[in-house]
Formats: C-alpha cells, sequence, structure tokens
C-alpha cells in the first residue's frame, strides 16, 4: 500500500466503523495488481459510497444481495472447497469466485 493511499485513508471518517473500513482494504487488495495506491483506494471508495447511496431506504428486511451473501457464506463454509460449494449451489466455478470477489468473501474467512 502506497503512503498516499494510507494517508487517504486517515483523512475520511470511519467514526466507529471497523467493517466498513475493513470492507475497504479487502475490495481494494481483491482489485490490486500488487500495489494499492492512492488512485486505487479513490476508486474503491467512491464504490463504496455510490453504493451506499443507491440503496433503499431499510424496510427491516434483507435484501436479495446480502441474503444471496449470506448463503453463499454458509454454503462455503459447510463445504471443503469452493468448487464444491459452486456445485451445492448450481453455479460455476468462475461464477462463485465473482460473487465471492463482489461480496468481499474469503473461502478461509467467508
Amino acid at each position: 500500500m502506497t503512503p498516499s493511499a494510507i494517508t487517504l485513508l486517515c483523512t475520511l471518517p470511519w467514526p466507529g466503523n471497523v467493517a466498513e473500513l475493513n470492507n475497504v482494504l479487502e475490495r481494494a487488495a481483491l482489485r490490486c495488481d500488487g500495489v494499492i495506491d492512492r488512485d486505487l483506494m479513490r476508486m474503491v471508495i467512491d464504490d463504496a459510497v455510490g453504493a451506499e447511496k443507491d440503496a433503499p431506504p431499510d424496510s427491516g428486511f434483507a435484501t436479495l444481495k446480502e441474503l444471496e451473501c449470506l448463503h453463499i457464506k454458509s454454503v462455503l463454509k459447510a463445504t471443503p472447497t469452493v468448487a464444491a460449494a459452486a456445485r451445492v449451489l448450481g453455479i460455476s466455478r468462475s461464477a462463485i469466485y465473482r460473487k465471492m470477489e463482489a461480496y468481499g468473501i474469503r473461502k478461509g474467512g467467508a
């Protein structure tokens, strides 16, 4: 991670939300090609902020994306490999990897 990317993270408000910061860092790590620079960090943060703005008001119900994410996590936890989880979910390995990247899911730490 470049010093300018760290500086950017330090200048933003993370009001008691370590999970949000962690999510941004995980997304940046998934998108990077070895180095997380300021531009990549800015893009990841902008994407996260844009997703929050587009979210509907809280209705008390989980969204389909939230349910899908939870379901994928539980299947990954219950199966020995990502390939096995993909078979259980009825999707290809490439599809489950795309979904894992989109949701910031890792097999070990699902």
